[in-house]
This record gives structure tokens, sequence and C-alpha cells, in this order.
């Protein structure tokens, strides 16, 4: 099933890929923006900066892992995965030279546009964070009720991005596809899998 999904993933980002740079993506980066942004007001506005403010929320979810979790090792793949998925997109982004909307930002943001560097860190780093607290729980209710609010979460900062116009929807899927090849790759190594079957208590 993982191979599926990692094969699924890679054609699905390197055809995206191959649309974007061909300016072939136009109409879907059009009709969900129209779509996203029929729900601005003023509410809906603060509420996705507050949304796409991740930065803050995530180095605080960092530095309480390093103070209060009593293996260091878990702290640093916490701040790893926020770290080092946050400078490949943006290696990205200097590969691809996408510029980003013009015209209809609601918030400044420096730098190019593809992937979304939001859409990839959130979606590892709360993957990750998902992952470890999921081993914590017995009951697969609860298991289940996490997954959903993780994954509303990720959804939440995917769309505040399109909503501000900082990014194009192509560039928000792209970081969502890159995200899970990441966290797919990253526990295929047999030694972080051996290490994390053992037990992240």
């Amino acid at each position: 099933m993982k191979k599926i999904l990692f094969g699924a993933c890679t054609i699905l980002s390197c055809l995206l890929i191959f649309l974007i740079l061909n300016h072939h993506t136009a109409y879907f980066d059009t009709t969900i923006y129209n779509v996203i942004i029929s729900l601005q007001s003023d509410f809906m506005t603060n509420f996705f900066l507050s949304i796409s403010s991740i930065t803050l929320l995530f180095v605080m979810i960092c530095i309480l892992f390093w103070i209060f979790h009593p293996r260091k090792i878990i702290s640093f793949f916490v701040s790893f995965h926020l770290a080092f998925p946050f400078i490949i997109s943006n290696v990205f982004k200097l590969i691809f030279q996408r510029e980003r909307p013009i015209g209809i930002a609601l918030t400044f943001e420096p730098g190019y546009s593809m992937p979304s560097s939001h859409a990839m860190v959130s979606i590892v780093f709360v993957g990750f964070l998902c992952f470890l607290f999921c081993g914590r729980l017995k009951n697969r209710h609860s298991k289940i009720i996490l997954i959903v609010l993780a994954t509303l979460y990720i959804s939440l900062i995917g769309m505040s991005r399109v909503y501000l116009g900082v990014h194009y929807a192509s560039d928000v899927l792209l970081g969502f596809l890159l995200g899970i090849l990441y966290l797919l790759l990253f526990f295929h190594l047999k030694k972080i899998k051996q290490f994390f079957q053992k037990g992240v208590e």
C-alpha cells in the first residue's frame, strides 16, 4: 500500500510540475481561487491570517518537546521535521522560480511561489506529530479523531495560502504531495522504522 501511495504521489508530483512549468494550470488555479475567495470577509481574512501564521506555533511546539520530552532524540526529530522540509521547499523554489500571484495578495510574502512551504512543512510536521501521538493512544476512536483534526488543520493551512493570494492552488497541491513523499521516504528507512517500532514514549 505504501509503495502504491509513493508511486502515485511521485507520478502526480512530476505531472503537476510539468503542467505548472508549461502553464497548463491556469484554469485549475483560477477556479480554486474563485471558490475560496468567495468566502472573503474581515472575519475570514483574520481567521486565515491566524491559520497561516504557523512558524511561531511550530517553533513553540519544538521548544516544548525539548523542555518536557524525556527522550531528546524525539525532540530532535520533531525539530528536524520543521527545519528540513522548509529547506527542501525553498530549494525547489529557487529551482523553479515561479512568481507569486500578482495583485491579489492580502498579506506580504517574499520569495518564489512553487511549491508552498506552508503546505509541505505543515503536512510533514503535523503528520509526524500525529504519528507520535497516535502511537500513544490506545483507543481507536481517539486515533481517528486526532487524524481527522490534523487533516482539517493541514487543509485549512493550504486554503489560507490561496485565500490570502500568496500562492496558486497548484503550489499548495504540490507542497502537499512533496510532503507526503517526504514522510513516506523517512519512514521507509530501515533504521528509522526499527527505532520507532520500539516505541516513542
